[in-house]
């Protein structure tokens, strides 16, 4: 599994380990290993012919930290439906916005 990982993400996992011999987690850049593996997946992919320009964006500790509301798990469902949208109609530069949040989902 080592060996599978982009260098950089495997250097972070030997960096300093806390005061209980525990990986810090929170220092190894897992949106930078998401973007490294979705780019080999699509050079891999013959009829990929569109652009990947990923921008990472670090939420740190505070993103893994406690279990998702239900409406977390609403909101989240929509802007990633919204995306696909956006996706599949050939669409870039667009940003997925869910309104009347009050609302039902």
């Amino acid at each position: 599994m080592f060996e599978f990982l982009p260098v950089d993400i495997a250097e972070q996992l030997l960096l300093d380990r806390d005061p209980h011999g525990n990986v810090q987690v929170a220092k190894i850049e897992t949106e930078k290993l998401i973007i490294d593996l979705v780019k080999q997946a699509l050079k891999k992919e013959s009829n990929f012919k569109g652009k990947f320009s990923p921008l990472a964006n670090y939420f740190g500790y505070e993103g893994r930290c406690a279990f998702p509301t239900l409406f977390d798990c609403d909101y989240c469902y929509s802007l990633g439906l919204n995306a696909g949208a956006i996706i599949q109609t050939g669409q870039t530069g667009q940003m997925s916005c869910i309104r009347n949040l009050e609302n039902e989902p």
